[in-house]
């Protein structure tokens, strides 16, 4: 078992990164405007990441209307915007009651505008799509590594995780170790 484990934790520190780029932290919510939800996506023409925070993720809808894509929220909510030369999140709108993002069909259809991540699911609310799936929920993902960094006690873990390739090389050696002593008993007992 610890061998599994050992193995298991040696290659996952040379894993690719569960995410192609590193977000800044995220903002802290705003009270009664905004709360942990959130959805991000990427507009691929000028490099631009959207971080959308709603206070109540059930009232964000998607609709389309006179050639727009629109993200409707129908609940305060704060707005982000992120490029990568930045070092944090800027405020790009705060929504305090209700409100619109909107962005071209033809963007979304030739994947300039793209749906990246979200902690809830997404629907549209048009009358011919209502209830349907616009974007099904999609976490971002951390790797194990990331996980133990977020523990509380991550220095320790991180020692101790070290320390498992040493202690099997250990057992391995002792058993060796118990093996060899058993043969060379059963030679001088012969002898």
């Amino acid at each position: 078992m610890s061998a599994f484990l050992s193995v298991f934790l040696f290659f996952s520190s040379f894993t690719v990164k569960a995410n192609e780029i590193v977000f800044p932290a995220f903002p802290e919510p705003v009270e009664g405007i905004s709360s942990t939800h959130y959805l991000i996506l990427r507009d691929n023409e000028n490099s631009n990441y959207f971080l959308f925070m709603p206070l109540d993720p059930l009232e964000v809808k998607m609709t389309m209307a006179d050639n727009d894509y629109r993200i409707y929220f129908r609940t305060p909510a704060m707005i982000y915007t992120w490029n990568q030369e930045e070092r944090n999140w800027n405020i790009y709108r705060e929504i305090t009651t209700w409100g619109a993002f909107k962005f071209p069909i033809r963007k979304y259809e030739d994947g300039i505008i793209e749906f990246l991540y979200s902690s809830f699911d997404f629907y549209y609310s048009t009358d011919f799509m209502q209830g349907r799936l616009f974007f099904q929920k999609a976490p971002i993902k951390a790797n194990f590594l990331t996980q133990m960094r977020e523990v509380e006690m991550g220095a320790t873990m991180m020692t101790v995780v070290s320390l498992i390739p040493l202690l099997v090389l250990l057992i391995v050696s002792l058993m060796g170790f118990r093996k060899a002593w058993a043969w060379l008993s059963k030679v001088l007992r012969k002898a």
